[in-house]
């Protein structure tokens, strides 16, 4: 993370004095961070997961919006349309072989869609309550 809130946890903090009477200035010896890669991966609301692909060159992102997208890493532009739910997707990942992602959703559906087309691959897998998570067997296989 790049963000002030995360520099306490990891950097070491001096104590310098600022001047006659004042109290100290807390500062504190930030490492240095690589460039960032992409853009942001934008959603309109929260983002709940993020997956790389096995291969490394997409990333797949879950989020409060309703929506999963699948992003090209080296350049932060979606790949596919939308993966629309009717609820917040709560979790999306690729499957072992990268074809296809499955999500979960507050709209007590699990889906699986095609990684490279963004189009479903079969109808909703229905459930009774909220889907919190799903996961694809190592063989491949969503159920």
């Amino acid at each position: 993370m790049h963000g002030a809130g995360s520099l306490g946890a990891c950097a070491p903090a001096r104590l310098q004095q600022s001047g006659r009477g004042r109290a100290p200035d807390v500062r504190f010896n930030a490492p240095k961070f690589p460039p960032r890669l992409t853009e942001p991966l934008k959603h309109n609301s929260y983002v709940r997961s993020a997956q790389f692909s096995p291969d490394g060159w997409r990333v797949v992102t879950a989020s409060s919006d309703k929506t999963a997208r699948v992003w090209d890493a080296r350049t932060g532009q979606p790949l596919t349309e939308s993966l629309k739910h009717d609820a917040g997707v709560l979790s999306a990942q690729f499957s072992p072989d990268g074809w296809r992602v499955l999500t979960a959703s507050r709209d007590r559906t699990a889906r699986v869609w095609d990684a490279r087309t963004g189009q479903p691959v079969c109808e909703p897998l229905m459930h009774n309550n909220i889907v919190w998570s799903a996961e694809f067997s190592p063989m491949g296989s969503a159920w």
